[in-house]
């Protein structure tokens, strides 16, 4: 499950906890969507946006922290609810930052 614990200056740091009986592979690249009219709309990366190509992997009932700069991702993030998607399993959370819920 995902976790969003904190998001300071842009950077939304993620609590990644290994629940599936195995080791959890992720990567780097997330995308970005935000609910608008209760329909999911993407958020478009800034043309210079750019990712390390790096895997990750999480031995079961093991958790880690990542920080994510989503300022440096998709620029200055308007007020609302978005869901970040990382290795095909996402998190909602708001802004202003009030907490997170895993879907």
């Amino acid at each position: 499950t995902y976790t969003v614990t904190d998001i300071t200056d842009g950077v939304l740091t993620l609590l990644i906890d290994s629940q599936c009986g195995t080791i959890f592979t992720f990567d780097t690249y997330i995308t970005l969507e935000k609910e608008e009219d209760g329909e999911w709309v993407q958020v478009p990366f800034l043309e210079d946006a750019e990712w390390e190509d790096i895997a990750y992997e999480l031995d079961d009932l093991k958790q880690t922290t990542e920080k994510y700069d989503l300022s440096a991702y998709f620029g200055e993030l308007e007020d609302g609810t978005y869901r970040l998607t990382l290795s095909d399993i996402s998190v909602e959370f708001s802004l202003p930052f009030a907490g997170s819920s895993s879907t």
